[in-house]
């Protein structure tokens, strides 16, 4: 089953993918990762999710 990145991407944020570091290493190989200086919305999300 081939994936898009916007459906990998939507099945991780559920939790709903047995094979997440599998769909995350294929998105991400030979690729080239860049960090912007901005702040992220989905991970400040998902922390203060988890903080409560």
């Amino acid at each position: 089953m081939d994936l898009t990145p916007e459906q990998a991407a939507s099945a991780v944020e559920r939790h709903e993918c047995p094979n997440c570091a599998a769909i995350i290493d294929r998105l991400t190989f030979a690729g080239n990762i860049l960090e912007t200086g901005t702040t992220s919305y989905r991970l400040a999300h998902a922390r203060s999710a988890t903080a409560h």
